[in-house]
């Protein structure tokens, strides 16, 4: 079973956490700074209701989806979690503004990501994301 968490369950990240949702192969790990957000995705999709740091242990895929003037925010909560996981997981980020590089720099250590630019397309089902 793959755990794919979420964090920040905004249009983006909860249109992506919903198309996951689907395949009864994944856990759905759901983090959002207002708590409310999360639990109601998590009631219409069967996700699991987690804060941030307790995603980024859990998940095999993060996706951060949190707006780029919250992100070293976010990352700073997180990183401490990121650098000493010894099992295998990749960043996905859709944070606008905020590429691989930056996002590494934050953390303080090189670890595996994947940038994506999702659009309309993929916040109804029907788009496509290409990594």
């Amino acid at each position: 079973m793959n755990k794919i968490a979420f964090i920040g369950t905004g249009k983006m990240g909860g249109a992506l956490a919903s198309g996951a949702a689907k395949n009864p192969e994944n856990e759905v790990l759901l983090s959002n700074r207002h708590k409310e957000k999360s639990e109601k995705l998590a009631s219409s999709i069967g996700g699991k209701v987690l804060d941030n740091v307790t995603a980024a242990k859990e998940g095999d895929y993060i996706f951060l989806g949190v707006k780029p003037q919250m992100a070293e925010k976010m990352v700073n909560e997180i990183k401490e979690v990121l650098v000493c996981r010894t099992s295998p997981f990749v960043l996905v980020s859709m944070m606008a503004g905020i590429n691989i590089e930056a996002l590494i720099k934050m953390i303080g250590k090189e670890v595996p990501v994947i940038r994506i630019m999702p659009n309309i397309p993929v916040s109804v089902g029907e788009g496509l994301i290409m990594y």
